[in-house]
Parts: C-alpha cells; structure tokens; sequence
C-alpha cells in the first residue's frame, strides 16, 4: 500500500472502530496481567515512561501489551486527526450547522483525552494509599502527608437492608514547604488540592471501619482531562439541542 492509500485509509471510519475494539481488548487483557502480577507493575506507579523502557528489556513478554497499547491508542490519535480534518473540510463546503459542530467538538475533545493519556505517561505519578483514621501516612516519591480526621461511610437502606454506597472523608495534607490543607474527597468524586488529585477507592475488601483507600495522582495531564471531559458534555447537549423532537419538547416546555 502507497503512503497517500495508507493515510485514506487511516482517514476512514472503519479503522477507527477497529482501533477501539483493539485497545478495549488490551485494556481488558492488561487488567488481568496486571492483577495476576501486581507486584511488578506497582513500581510503575513511581516512574515515568522513560525510566520504565530500561526496567522493559528485564521482563520484555510480561509488558508487551502495553507496547502494543500505545502503538493503538497512537494509531487511533492519527485516525481521528485525519478524520477530524476530513470532516472540517466537508463541513466548510456544506455549511455548519450546530450538529456538526458537535461532532467536531466531540472528535477533539477525544483527542484531548488521547494526548493527556500520552502527557501522563511522560509526566505522572500514582499511588494507592491505605489511611488510618488519626494516623499519618507519607506517598512514596513524594513528600506529602496525609492524616484521616474523619470517615463516613455511605449507606443506602433498601428494603430493610444496608448497601454501602462508599466513603466521605476529611484528610489533613501537608506538602515539603509546610503548607497545610483539608480536603473532603468521596468515592466517585475527586479533590483536586497542591497539584494532585484525590479519589477514595470503591473498593473496600480487607478494610476495617477505621480505614479508607485512597487514590493520589499527580500530572499536567489531569487538567487537560478535565478540559476534554468538559468538551465532550458540550458537544453531547449540542447534538441533543441539534435534534428537532428535542427542540420541539424544549419550546413546550419553555412556553
């Protein structure tokens, strides 16, 4: 194939969803490599993707898959770079309209998440810490510190019976300069305080009612997830309000 049919076929559709389909089975694949050899992949969580490549040639089998992972995700970034074009450029000569505006947005809003997957590689850092209430805990590779003064468990009655649905909590940081802070993280709903993000863990086999897990990133990238997140809610009520039985219920409802 000739690089001008290679580049029309990576500017077609089909590829992409066959891209999608590829990276969703290395991702499942992984979740399971990794589970099965935690020990080995938790070191990764302090390095970046430079560092790692030394520690690959030592286990070169048991970390293929991620090799094989950004040779997608990076196929998919320039399959939906070139798509996003070709469209732009059909939309010139048609006209815009609102629903292709949100198709546009939607296309480099994923390119966002995309290229803050790649700027985290190179630049993040993650852990997975197990806090105490009242006792104070230290993330490796950083100098921070983190106290639980307070924990409530969520609970939803139904029928008679108590379905945990997570944790609240009140954690003390303080970083190398001294400044202090409290943040109030929950399950499903991070706090973003001195460059990091903190997330209480769903999950919570193992943990007794004075525990919590707690997960810390720090990265650039997190920002540029939030912008992309952003964009792709504003072009999802951009197609709503571009579909006509929407608009029509909405003035129904508005008069």
């Amino acid at each position: 194939m000739s690089r001008r049919g290679s580049w029309f076929f990576l500017s077609q559709l089909k590829p992409g969803l066959y891209l999608l389909l590829a990276a969703s089975v290395l991702l499942f694949a992984g979740a399971i490599i990794v589970d099965l050899n935690s020990d080995n992949f938790r070191t990764l969580n302090f390095m970046l993707l430079f560092e790692w490549l030394a520690l690959y040639r030592d286990r070169p089998i048991l970390y293929v898959w991620m090799f094989v992972l950004f040779a997608v995700l990076l196929t998919l970034a320039i399959n939906t770079c070139l798509c996003t074009w070709t469209y732009i450029k059909n939309t010139k000569q048609s006209g815009i309209t609102i629903k292709r505006a949100a198709i546009i947005l939607f296309h480099l809003s994923f390119l966002l998440f995309l290229s803050a997957h790649l700027v985290y590689e190179c630049t993040g850092s993650s852990e997975t810490i197990i806090l105490k209430k009242g006792a104070v805990s230290q993330m490796s590779g950083e100098q921070l510190s983190l106290e639980p003064v307070m924990l409530r468990r969520m609970q939803l009655d139904v029928a008679g019976k108590k379905i945990r649905m997570g944790t609240r909590a009140s954690i003390i940081i303080k970083d190398f300069a001294g400044e202090i802070a409290t943040i109030y993280p929950e399950s499903m709903k991070p706090v973003f305080s001195m460059g990091y993000s903190f997330h209480v863990g769903m999950n919570e086999k193992g943990l007794s009612d004075e525990q919590i897990r707690v997960i810390i990133r720090r990265s650039p990238a997190i920002y540029i997830f939030i912008v992309g997140a952003a964009g792709i809610v504003l072009a999802f009520l951009l197609f709503m309000f571009s579909s006509r039985p929407f608009r029509i219920e909405l003035s129904k409802k508005l008069s």
